[in-house]
């Protein structure tokens, strides 16, 4: 089973702005045997069923309805609980947004024997907006502006709110600069995994 012993579970967070390679990074512990758990897709798939191609910002304003009515911890705790408490092997968490996500998920590692890390993917704007232009995925911002306004939101005011990226990037056990180099990024994560096991 992925993760091996019982002991040696871990559940690795990845936050980060727009474009950083939080999902080119959970492909990669994927590959390494984790269980991949999307936070972000979900949500878009839900904005998608309502707006067609939602922009980031119908999204942002979708996640505020929902967690609302739900709470702020919605999304990170419904993919839990789905996943299950006894269900063992190491994870991660594509897209976590505020600190209620985070207590959620502190608490689900802890009532489950995990290790638990957040990871925080950093990349510089320009070179984020670069990789979203090239992505070029229905909703997103086309100029540099909107996509500046839409980080400006996600950043959040402190720790309130529906997405709070600048408190949890602050919070963050480790930061992982994303160059663009797949191998720099591998060897980055493979240190991380051995960190948070304890062997590194």
């Amino acid at each position: 089973m992925p993760g091996g012993s019982y002991k040696s579970d871990v559940l690795i967070a990845l936050a980060g702005e727009s474009g950083a390679g939080k999902s080119t990074s959970a492909q990669m512990l994927q590959v390494m045997g984790f269980h991949l758990i999307e936070l972000t897709r979900r949500l878009r798939g839900e904005a998608k069923a309502l707006f067609g191609a939602p922009t980031r910002a119908d999204i942002q304003r979708y996640a505020r309805e929902v967690q609302g009515n739900h709470g702020n911890d919605h999304y990170a705790r419904t993919a839990l609980e789905e996943f299950g408490d006894e269900t063992r092997g190491d994870i991660v968490l594509d897209g976590i947004r505020n600190p209620d996500e985070l207590d959620y998920v502190t608490g689900f590692t802890a009532r489950t024997a995990r290790a638990f890390w957040l990871l925080a993917v950093v990349t510089p704007a320009e070179t984020r907006f670069a990789r979203v232009k090239r992505r070029n995925r229905a909703g997103d911002p086309t100029e540099f502006d909107h996509f500046r306004e839409d980080d400006r939101r996600a950043l959040g005011d402190g720790k309130s709110g529906f997405q709070t990226n600048a408190y949890l990037i602050e919070r963050a056990h480790r930061r992982i600069e994303n160059t663009g180099d797949p191998g720099d990024l591998e060897i980055a994560l493979v240190e991380t995994v051995a960190a948070v096991r304890g062997d590194g």
